[in-house]
């Protein structure tokens, strides 16, 4: 190579890499465009490629042309490889699926009986041990020498173990691989770098072959160069050479700055700096931004070189007007940042922009705000599998199974989008049986509910009748899955079957859930699990669940139509070679870019020296050089958020040289940070008119207002009428909770209940084992709620000990009153007012006198005589009055029973002097009539809550009413 010029080349890192290349090869074969097809250009990603197509189509304005022959180098032609038999090499072996190599792994690490774990571990483990070998192959290493690396006198004990581990690598590994012919695909495609290499030695090619836009980062590429280099037509073409560097700095270079691969790839090549050209002055170059990031970027020990550099202030003032920076508060910030300026571009027409990041968090929060303006973004990273509603899908309906029929994960799995369901079904057994219950697991245990509420006294709490041909229908769908997947052991293609079956039911058929990019990506994934597992030995449901799970989140899907055809998000690699009018330099802080490089679980950095692994801090430098390229392009947006899930973050070690280097030539690194779009963010988020919110008054017509109430919604409507009108006008009802643990509201109708079932049980005479019945009837209570005795295991015990009290107090009691009624239903319509008022009373008892005492059973609260008496608690007088009308009888008893959890009596609040009696039923009759008939007048509004100082003590309506806003203001404001 010494008698002519050497044909490596660069374009520099404020040049559109591909609109270069594409430019130079138009214009140097414009006399005979058929040679164009003859060339042969190797690029790092299938996506360049697609990229240099379309920038030929964009120079040549769509007309008709014969494009040059673009190939990827990590996928090597071997039809060109078959002309010299080269492709023996490879000794006819197929590239692993990475599918089968990771299930394979996690076999062989399960057979080891000193390392064998659960499978989510050792699919895990398998995932690590996979990225090492490609690691390995791709270095181009012996994975024979992996035993070598430790000498017990260098080496700590546990480095020692961890290299008796890798054995698996080292001699069981490549056994299996040769067992099966077949090789893993770093090391095929390394091969097949090699054996290109190898063809275009002994073959010279007389077409011309370029190689572009690689580091040579790979050792089989790095070879690649040489060889081209020595070919009569062969041209490489680096990516962003600089070559403003003095010899001094450039000696000094280390990994982590931006140059260091590139230093690494000339010593490897061997070929000086100053024989790199630059392949293409047709393009103008924006030299001072690139020498602005140089400097800036300068190793630690030339920082001192800044005061020599020759940029004067005014220079670089006007080379950054195009770089604006946002520091944002938060990620929802910097995304929504992000999302305007990708949107502001489409407002110039042909326009395009770019997100860069390695933040694929930020990147998803970008995609999801730019939906909402109908903006499909093409993201080169994709979606993992596991991530889309298919795969979530997936993942739902094994979850069902293995958990058999967990309520909150089966209704999630019957109220996706792809479940097809009759959607009442759904809302009847989430309501009628889910909600406010504890349910026995199984679908055994939900048909044995569904029968106890079926069968139960209580006529309110039947579920609908449409839920017995609903579980009918689950049973005939899920019983034999349910029965493979409680199986202790199955092999894997039986659980796959019948999971397949199951999700195909569910979801109307396959033809409806194997459609589309993400359908199809999941029928191929089931697949290939088929073609993979047969030979696997048999598994536990878990294992089945696990291992789904985590080959799911390796599958990813890239949409193939409709995105945005002038917005993308580029990967750093795909980022050297796309042009884009606009850049945004995203996720700029330490630990996201660049990434932590962390430590290798596998060796410690000597092992890896010894063995020739490169240190971790390659991929700073491959970082620091992506962050130069995108930072050079013509208009730049850098952003960061200064906060991220909470914790203070630091800025990108980029950008803290950046501000250094601006303040060192007196220069205020805010300049920056005046760009336009955290004004527009701030005025796209805020409303055009704040007003404070009135206490809700609505007035309903006449003839929707409610002419009908029970007893217990009366006191409710005195202190809030609005939850009135949000539950009997707007029906609107709170949703009871998934029962986890039984509440404080479950141990008050447990109370209830046994003191009903030991009244109506006993109505006369208390019996010699009354505390055993008690117990005996609190356990058929939890029964029937649907509870054991361990869900109240600390409570019982006292319940049990109040017993004692509660039968001295029932057996003091009934010397005076006996046993009449409990849960009675009364109704009574008062003519004057056009009025129903109903009520359930919990328990009525009659004296000698045949006059009634009306009690109801409470677990907490306070109740006042005084209250009782005014009507200020009208619950006690209401159902009075109504038993006066329908049995005209007199009343001589109103009580509250409390039971005091903490003293384990029975508190009492009663009224039982007939003055007071018919003091507090007039009182309550007339406030009754007045209320009435103030809501019967259509200008009377349903306030929420008059007055604050009288609120209810529970208020489910308490957030539409949205108390806390209003209640703040003054009372001549809320009123």
């Amino acid at each position: 190579m010494q008698g002519k010029p050497i044909p490596l080349y660069s374009i520099p890192a404020s040049v559109p890499f591909l609109t270069a290349l594409a430019d130079k090869l138009l214009r140097d074969t414009k006399d005979c465009p058929e040679t164009l097809s003859e060339i042969l250009i190797l690029l790092p990603t299938r996506r360049g490629c697609r990229a240099l197509q379309e920038e030929f189509l964009r120079l040549t304005d769509g007309k008709p042309l014969l494009l040059p022959q673009l190939q990827p180098i990590g996928d090597i032609d071997e039809e060109e490889l078959l002309l010299s038999g080269a492709h023996a090499i490879t000794q006819n072996l197929t590239p692993i699926s990475p599918l089968k190599r990771l299930l394979m792994l996690s076999e062989l690490i399960g057979s080891l009986p000193n390392y064998a774990k659960d499978m989510d571990q050792n699919l895990r483990l398998s995932q690590a041990l996979g990225q090492l070998l490609d690691e390995i192959h791709t270095e181009n290493l012996d994975i024979q020498n992996l035993p070598l690396l430790v000498d017990k006198d260098l080496f700590a004990e546990h480095w020692q173990i961890t290299v008796q581990f890798l054995e698996i690598l080292s001699e069981h590994w490549p056994k299996i691989l040769d067992e099966n012919q077949l090789i893993d695909p770093a090391a095929f495609r390394n091969q097949m770098i090699l054996a290109l290499s190898e063809f275009y030695q002994s073959h010279p090619p007389k077409h011309k072959v370029i190689l572009a836009g690689s580091t040579g980062t790979i050792p089989a590429t790095a070879q690649l160069m040489k060889i081209i280099l020595s070919l009569p037509n062969g041209e490489v073409i680096l990516p962003g050479l600089d070559d403003t560097l003095s010899d001094e700095i450039w000696n000094e270079i280390e990994e982590g700055h931006p140059q260091a691969t590139l230093k690494n790839l000339l010593e490897t090549i061997s070929i000086e700096r100053e024989n790199v050209k630059n392949y293409n002055d047709h393009f103008h170059l924006n030299e001072v931004r690139e020498k602005i990031i140089s400097h800036s970027l300068y190793p630690a020990a030339q920082i001192k070189n800044w005061s020599l550099q020759n940029l004067n202030k005014n220079e670089i003032l006007e080379s950054l007007k195009k770089i604006e920076r946002y520091d944002c508060r938060n990620e929802d910030e910097e995304a929504n940042i992000i999302a305007l300026i990708l949107r502001e571009t489409l407002e110039h027409k042909n326009k395009t922009a770019a997100l860069i990041t390695p933040d694929r968090n930020l990147a998803s929060r970008v995609k999801e705000i730019c939906k909402k303006w109908d903006i499909h973004l093409d993201d080169t990273a994709g979606n993992p599998l596991s991530s889309t509603s298919v795969g979530q899908y997936i993942m739902l309906s094994a979850e069902i199974l293995i958990h058999t029929l967990e309520p909150v994960k089966f209704l999630s799995f019957l109220k996706h989008d792809l479940t097809i369901i009759d959607k009442k079904n759904i809302e009847a057994l989430e309501k009628d049986l889910y909600r406010g219950r504890i349910v026995p697991s199984g679908l055994n245990g939900l048909k044995q509910l569904y029968q106890n509420l079926k069968n139960s006294e209580n006529s309110y709490d039947h579920p609908r009748e449409r839920l017995e041909n609903f579980l009918d229908e689950l049973e005939q769908k899920l019983k034999n899955a349910l029965f493979i997947f409680n199986q202790k052991e199955k092999s894997f293609l039986d659980f796959l079957k019948v999971h397949i079956q199951i999700m195909e039911d569910f979801a109307g058929g396959a033809s409806n859930l194997w459609r589309g990019d993400e359908g199809e990506a999941a029928s191929n994934f089931l697949s290939q699990l088929n073609d993979h597992t047969n030979e696997m030995r048999d598994i536990s449901a878990q294992d089945y669940v696990a291992i789904i799970q985590n080959v799911m989140q390796t599958i990813i899907i890239r949409p193939r139509y409709g995105t945005h055809p002038r917005l993308q998000i580029l990967g750093q690699i795909e980022a050297r070679l796309v042009k884009a009018d606009r850049f945004i330099l995203g996720g700029l802080n330490e630990c996201t870019w660049p990434g932590d490089p962390g430590h290798d679980p596998w060796m410690s950095r000597p092992m890896r020296s010894q063995y020739g692994l490169p240190l971790p801090e390659r991929s700073l430098s491959l970082s620091a050089h992506d962050f130069s390229q995108g930072f050079c392009a013509d208009e730049v947006f850098i952003t960061r958020s200064e906060k991220k899930d909470g914790a203070v973050t630091v800025p990108s070690r980029y950008l803290q040289r950046l501000d250094s280097y601006l303040k060192a030539n007196d220069i205020d690194h805010n300049i920056l940070k005046m760009g336009q779009f955290s004004g527009i963010l701030e005025q796209y988020k805020k409303p055009n008119k704040i007003l404070p919110i009135e206490r809700p008054a609505p007035t309903p017509p006449l003839d929707a207002r409610p002419q009908k109430l029970s007893v217990t919604k009366i006191e409710q409507w005195m202190k809030d009428p609005y939850s009135i009108y949000a539950q009997k006008i707007l029906r609107l009802e709170k949703l009871k909770p998934f029962k986890k643990e039984p509440d404080a509201a479950d141990r008050g109708t447990l109370v209830h209940n046994i003191f009903d079932q030991f009244t109506s049980a006993f109505p006369k005479d208390i019996p010699e084992n009354a505390r055993d019945e008690f117990i005996t009837i609190s356990k058929e209570s939890l029964t029937k709620q649907g509870f054991t005795e361990n869900d109240f295991s600390l409570w019982l015990p006292r319940l049990y000990e109040f017993a004692d009290n509660y039968i001295h107090y029932e057996t003091n009691w009934r010397q005076n009153y006996s046993y009449e009624s409990s849960e009675k239903n009364l109704s009574f319509t008062f003519e004057n007012i056009n009025f129903t008022l109903t009520a359930r009373v919990d328990r009525i008892d009659h004296d000698q006198d045949e006059q009634f005492a009306i009690i109801d059973y409470k677990t907490g609260g306070q109740y006042s005589k005084t209250n009782l008496i005014s009507g200020s608690l009208p619950q006690l007088p209401l159902e009075a009055i109504l038993l006066k009308e329908t049995e005209k009888k007199d009343i001589s008893y109103l009580g509250y029973w409390v039971f005091d959890n903490k003293s384990q009596i029975i508190l009492q609040t009663k009224i039982d002097k007939p003055e007071d009696i018919e003091e507090s039923i007039n009182n309550t009759r007339s406030g009754l009539e007045i209320l009435v008939q103030a809501y019967q007048n259509e200008n009377t509004p349903y306030y929420a809550i008059p007055n604050l100082n009288n609120a209810p003590r529970f208020n489910d309506y308490e957030h539409l009413e949205r108390v806390k806003e209003w209640a703040s203001l003054d009372e001549s404001e809320a009123a």
